[in-house]
């Protein structure tokens, strides 16, 4: 299985808003745009986005299928919520019912634990997700491992996107 795990993009400051209803901020809105870009340049045929209930999670995700073609349905899960552990990602990834690729989208730390877990079987390894980085792994959810496809942040994720 395919998997893209991306990080939520620029939100409002902590604080500004209750942290379940910070939203993306202008930026934030064009990182995603970007990230969404990126993955259809890159030829990712994602067929459904698994998203944090988390307003910025959400609005990401939104985002990111709409730029690509088809557009994949989001799907909110609780279970990807801040505060996630590797194995709740995994039993979301095994109960995913449509096949194919799927994107995923979470919040730091816990996709950086995610990703050291699949890639290392080690989740005290330190990754660092900038909003709108994007991690391609092909996944064997039976053995929890990982081969990392490519890992990129947001200004080559632009570079990749090329011109709005």
């Amino acid at each position: 299985m395919r998997i893209y795990l991306i990080r939520h993009a620029e939100a409002q400051d902590p604080g500004s808003a209750a942290d379940v209803d910070r939203r993306l901020t202008e930026a934030g809105e064009a990182q995603a745009r970007v990230a969404g870009g990126a993955l259809r340049a890159l030829g990712a045929r994602v067929a459904g986005i698994l998203s944090s209930p988390l307003l910025r999670a959400c609005q990401t995700a939104q985002e990111i299928s709409a730029r690509l073609d088809p557009s994949p349905a989001v799907e909110i899960r609780d279970a990807l919520a801040p505060g996630a552990a590797p194995r709740g990602y995994f039993e979301e990834l095994r109960g995913w019912s449509l096949g194919g690729e799927v994107a995923v989208v979470g919040h730091m730390p816990d996709l950086a634990r995610v990703a050291a877990v699949l890639l290392a079987a080690e989740p005290g390894i330190s990754l660092t997700f900038a909003p709108s980085a994007t991690c391609c792994v092909d996944v064997d959810l039976a053995a929890e491992t990982g081969k990392l496809v490519w890992f990129h942040g947001p200004a080559r994720l632009a570079e990749l996107a090329g011109p709005s």
